[in-house]
């Protein structure tokens, strides 16, 4: 037992170094490489959530979800964010009519058109918002750095400090694994990496501090959610492709609540969030 639960954590290891370094890379070359990420990672993402809902992969319902995901990110990459969110804002309601429609036809084969719905904007949406981030000439880079590094900090704290030292669940009947003092320990690891990056990439190591906090919380409540979603549908792991991870989606859940915040901090206060005084 020991020895399995050891190479699954060497796994886990070797997995977070690979893409954080892949990552890294399409950081700092940045567009197209990094939009050319972004979308790839959508379509990874949707594969994922298609497979998780139960839907068929040729059926019009799935098509048109698949559709509706890689245009919202793809038009957002190539012409600009605000028209990938038209392009979502288009391809949900189409994605429920296709539904619909395939109800209509095959009840015996309802297809779970409002979850199918939800996936697009589950997708797209953290899409967009990473694109838009990225836009920012000034301080797009450093801000997708300190989003990716505080979130994998927060991960990796929480990993170990609640292994080590278990105690409290935070919320057993969604993720049994996870624990008060996890929580904890990720909030500290990711103040720790933001403070630690403010010299490094010229902000106060104090706001750095701040905003890793934030981000650490905000990222675990992502990670709660998409484990509600993956109970509600019995599944342990959104798909296999990252090894000793499980899917994309186990590996980003926290990304994509905080790429949402930050851009929503952003576009609301019309700054940076690395410049916040």
């Amino acid at each position: 037992m020991a020895e399995a639960a050891n190479r699954t954590l060497a796994l886990r290891v070797v997995s977070s170094v690979i893409l954080a370094a892949v990552t890294a890379a399409v950081i700092w070359y940045g567009p197209p490489a990094f939009d050319i990420y972004i979308l790839a990672a959508a379509v990874v993402l949707a594969l994922e959530w298609r497979r998780l809902c139960g839907e068929g992969a040729w059926s019009v319902p799935s098509l048109a979800f698949l559709a509706t995901t890689v245009a919202t990110v793809a038009v957002a990459s190539l012409i600009d964010p605000r028209y990938g969110l038209a392009a979502c804002g288009v391809g949900v309601p189409a994605v429920l009519v296709a539904a619909s429609h395939a109800r209509g036809a095959r009840p015996d084969k309802a297809a779970p058109g409002g979850w199918l719905a939800f996936g697009a904007l589950y997708i797209g949406l953290p899409g967009i918002a990473l694109i838009w981030i990225a836009g920012d000439p000034q301080w797009g880079r450093e801000t997708l750095v300190v989003l990716i590094a505080a979130v994998a900090a927060t991960d990796i704290g929480a990993y170990f400090t609640g292994r080590a030292i278990a105690g409290p669940k935070l919320a057993p009947r969604v993720s049994p694994g996870k624990t008060w003092a996890g929580l904890v320990g990720g909030i500290a690891c990711g103040a720790a990496v933001s403070a630690a990056l403010g010299p490094v990439l010229g902000y106060p190591p104090a706001l750095g501090a701040a905003l890793g906090g934030g981000l650490a919380v905000i990222s675990q409540m992502g990670d709660l959610f998409e484990s509600a979603i993956k109970r509600r549908f019995g599944v342990k792991d959104s798909g296999g492709i990252i090894p000793g991870h499980g899917g994309l989606f186990d590996r980003v859940d926290g990304h994509i609540a905080a790429a949402c915040a930050v851009a929503a901090a952003q576009w609301a206060t019309g700054g940076s969030v690395l410049t916040w005084r």
